[in-house]
């Protein structure tokens, strides 16, 4: 009688086989590569919160110093077009880029404070008050850029008048804006 010898399945040639408890060479590689990625992840900066308090404050921060500039700038070119005006005491060309300017900031800080407090109406009926305000600032700053050139011939003008009408814009853009990013939580 002859007996059949069995041999035992050849193990699948992509899948080492391990010894009991035992990882394999393949399974210490995966493991070690699955480390590597979550200490990444544990390094990589947790995302800003765009609603905490220091950041809220580094963006009215930066609107102050945004409003500032654009003011001061737009004060002095103003105050150069208030000469056109010929008080009758010099010291009144200081008083109508004043005027202006304060009426801008007032309008802007009515509109937040409006918006703040639910009142749309309010806020709405002070932002075009604002954009009334900015826009005889556009008229004075683009009118003294175009005087100081003389024509528009030049491509030069044209940037200096663009400049010298965003800076009113500028300060609409930034009450509008922060205004929405400091209530938008509430």
């Amino acid at each position: 009688m002859t007996m059949l010898v069995t041999r035992p399945p050849a193990p699948a040639p992509n899948k080492p086989t391990a010894k009991r408890g035992r990882k394999t060479d393949l399974e210490r590689a995966q493991r070690r590569i699955e480390l590597e990625q979550l200490s990444l992840a544990e390094k990589r900066a947790k995302p800003i919160d765009p609603l905490r308090k220091g950041v809220l404050w580094i963006a009215l921060i930066i609107a102050g110093v945004i409003l500032a500039t654009s003011a001061v700038f737009s004060f002095a070119t103003i105050a150069a077009t208030a000469e056109w005006m010929m008080p009758a005491w010099a010291w009144l060309v200081w008083v109508v880029p004043g005027f202006i300017e304060l009426f801008i900031i007032y309008f802007g800080i009515d509109a937040v404070i409006s918006q703040a407090n639910g009142r749309a109406k309010d806020s709405r009926s002070a932002l075009l008050w604002m954009l009334v305000f900015s826009g005889v600032a556009v008229l004075g700053n683009v009118a003294h850029t175009i005087s100081g050139w003389g024509d528009l011939s030049d491509w030069r003008s044209w940037v200096g008048v663009m400049f010298s009408a965003l800076a009113p814009l500028g300060v609409v853009l930034v009450v509008k804006r922060t205004a929405r990013l400091v209530f938008a939580s509430e």
